[in-house]
């Protein structure tokens, strides 16, 4: 009877320091091997922006096609699409930037024998948004309505002679 009195409270202690040690690994231990991540995938992760941004841009482009045949029609082009190609264009220019810094790391670094790990550590974490950012963006790429006709300007005639 006491063995089994012992057995519950050793148990139920184990549930306890189960669960504390469970929280303190999501808080603590997995944040850490994130970064980690970041400092060891930072290539792959600049390679996978890469390879976003270069799909959004084709898909700029054909948006850019649409709005252009739009605009040759005597439409006005919607916000939204406006807002998607200001974006885009963000995106791209901040990526821009991202490849310069990459290039610079290599330099500052005796050509990658040294590897700057605050820089890396940036750039990678940087990249990572960029290109969930560059997902998010790609994903809305189709629009049901690109333009709207423009209402026709009124028309007023003013006589000139007296009736």
């Amino acid at each position: 009877m006491f063995t089994n009195f012992l057995i519950r409270i050793y148990s139920t202690g184990m549930v306890i320091v189960t669960g504390i040690v469970g929280k303190v690994a999501e808080y603590a231990i997995e944040p850490a091997i994130r970064r980690v991540g970041y400092l060891t995938h930072c290539r792959s992760s600049l390679q996978n922006l890469r390879t976003q941004v270069d799909e959004l841009t084709s898909a700029r482009e054909g948006v850019e096609h649409k709005v252009d045949e739009a605009q040759r029609q005597g439409k006005r082009i919607e916000s939204a699409v406006q807002n998607w190609l200001k974006q885009v264009d963000e995106i791209t220019g901040e990526a821009g930037e991202l490849w310069k810094d990459e290039i610079q790391a290599k330099i500052n670094c005796l050509h990658g024998f040294c590897p700057n790990l605050i820089l890396r550590y940036q750039l990678s974490r940087k990249s990572k948004k960029l290109e969930q950012d560059a997902v998010k963006l790609y994903e809305k790429r189709r629009f049901t309505n690109f333009s709207y006709d423009v209402p026709p300007p009124e028309v007023c005639t003013v006589s000139t002679e007296d009736y």
